[in-house]
């Protein structure tokens, strides 16, 4: 888990410092698209400001990355080729291209999850940057997690990588503040003591509590629909509350 998580804060880092860095540039040359812009507003981010932008660029990285870590983890459910297809992009378009290829790909195979495998505009701007490092730092990510062993990893990880994207200024102004999975189960453990109980976690970023209390519903035996239809979160960052979807979707996965 570590290593992993290590690994993969690491190429994130890399690509939000040079992305945000080019958008900054972008935007006082030529201008940024319309709806990158309407984007931003949309979720509380105003591009016109240095801050708010890097935390938009932080998001469209994360979300790249949530995307295709979902991929690589139903990959063997239903045969998808490897996120590149066996081919190496030298420009952003034809990375933006590939990649969009394949998560459209998994949306038709696994008929759900085009909330996760659709990517808002500053995901899809991000992807198509042209410059040499950008194109090199999303591959490198790319093929990193086209080698991750899902088998093997036990910890929140989406919403620690998350956790370590934002800056601590942006936490305070949206009051986030990220539980471990340890303290958030033994919470879940006396909290809730019968199968038929229901939880609402009204602030519940990537979705901790939310996944803890599902590993309380299975125990209790209970399949994983019955257990969604008792689960229930909401938080002001709507990225947050795509992590959240994502590490309840990945509890179980099944064609159909």
């Amino acid at each position: 888990n570590e290593v992993v998580l290590e690994t993969l804060t690491r190429f994130t880092d890399q690509l939000v410092d040079l992305l945000h860095t080019i958008l900054l540039h972008e935007r006082d040359s030529i201008g940024l698209p319309d709806d990158l812009v309407s984007h931003g507003l949309q979720v509380s981010l105003d591009t016109s400001e240095a801050t708010q932008a890097r935390y938009l660029v932080a998001q469209g990285v994360a979300e790249v990355m949530t995307a295709t870590l979902f991929y690589r983890n139903i990959a063997d459910y239903f045969s998808l080729a490897p996120l590149l297809g066996g081919t190496n992009p030298s420009t952003g378009s034809a990375l933006a291209k590939r990649t969009t290829t394949s998560l459209n790909a998994a949306t038709v195979a696994s008929g759900d999850y085009e909330t996760i495998f659709g990517l808002t505009p500053v995901g899809k701007w991000l992807l198509l940057r042209n410059e040499h490092a950008a194109v090199a730092g999303w591959k490198k990510l790319l093929e990193f997690v086209e080698a991750i062993d899902f088998e093997a990893l036990t910890s929140d990880v989406l919403g620690s990588i998350f956790e370590r994207l934002i800056s601590p200024q942006r936490r305070h102004e949206m009051g986030q503040h990220y539980t471990q999975p340890r303290i958030a189960q033994s919470m879940i453990r006396w909290a809730l003591r019968q199968p038929d109980e229901t939880i609402a976690d009204i602030s519940c970023g990537a979705g901790t509590f939310l996944v803890e209390a599902y590993r309380f519903f299975a125990d209790q035996g209970l399949g994983h629909l019955d257990i969604l239809d008792r689960v229930y979160g909401n938080d002001l960052d709507p990225f947050a509350v795509q992590l959240a979807a994502v590490n309840l979707a990945t509890r179980e996965i099944f064609k159909g």
